[in-house]
């Protein structure tokens, strides 16, 4: 009698190390699981970031290239041009203060394609990261489906401007957005995408805003250096 006693509990004792073992086993595939899930997202992440990356390079390529069959950058009309003036973008299209922000891609795209060579090079863009807006007109997009940001520099500032106008070192009118995002550079056009978190940027404009972190997935063709806010008047900085 007592033998038997003694393989029943023998037996539940192995039954009990049994479930104990799968316990264990099964917590440390969750774990694996778990950091295989985690190294996946990164790495996917890494690749969406790589993508955007050339995504910005080929555009800027290809305005390179349209720049070095034109022999000269994009072109901004200024007030006071004679009719017989030639630009690629109307100074109309910065409203009567001069500084409002010009139309993006469609503008840029209309511009480019009539260069072959350049229009060429945008074929590069895999095809699902060309999107049509409501027009049926063909769009750019980062991985995460955000559409790539154009930011243009200004047109060349005149002393017709009126105050509120603010002349950068280049000697272009300060636009809005590049009151958010920095001047462009040198009149070069500044191609920028939101990143993972999709968010362009923040609902507080100007660099003293509490959400300007939002910036700091932002990828850049090339870096641009934000400045504090400007005064609302004050006419040129150069």
């Amino acid at each position: 009698m007592k033998n038997q006693r003694a393989e029943i509990r023998d037996q539940r004792s192995v039954r009990g190390f049994s479930l104990i073992e799968m316990m264990v086993v099964i917590g440390v595939i969750v774990v694996l699981m778990g950091l295989f899930t985690g190294v996946a997202v990164t790495l996917n992440s890494r690749n969406d970031v790589r993508q955007a990356e050339s995504i910005i390079a080929i555009m800027d390529q290809a305005l390179k290239q349209w720049e070095t069959t034109s022999e000269r950058q994009i072109t901004y009309g200024t007030p006071g041009q004679p009719p017989s003036a030639v630009y690629d973008l109307s100074e109309a299209i910065y409203g009567p203060n001069g500084n409002n922000n010009p139309p993006l891609q469609g503008v840029f795209l209309e511009i480019i394609m009539q260069d072959p060579a350049a229009a060429k090079i945008l074929t590069q863009i895999p095809e699902k990261y060309l999107k049509l807006d409501n027009a049926n007109n063909p769009r750019i997009t980062d991985p995460w489906g955000q559409e790539i940001k154009i930011l243009f520099p200004g047109r060349l500032w005149v002393r017709a401007d009126p105050d509120t106008v603010i002349e950068d070192v280049d000697n272009t009118i300060r636009l809005a957005d590049e009151t958010i995002f920095g001047p462009c550079v040198g009149r070069r056009i500044c191609f920028i995408s939101g990143g993972p978190d999709g968010k362009l940027k923040p609902d507080v404009q100007g660099p003293s805003g509490t959400d300007r972190g939002e910036f700091a997935d932002n990828i850049y063709s090339y870096p641009l250096v934000v400045l504090p806010p400007s005064p609302t008047m004050g006419g040129p900085l150069g």
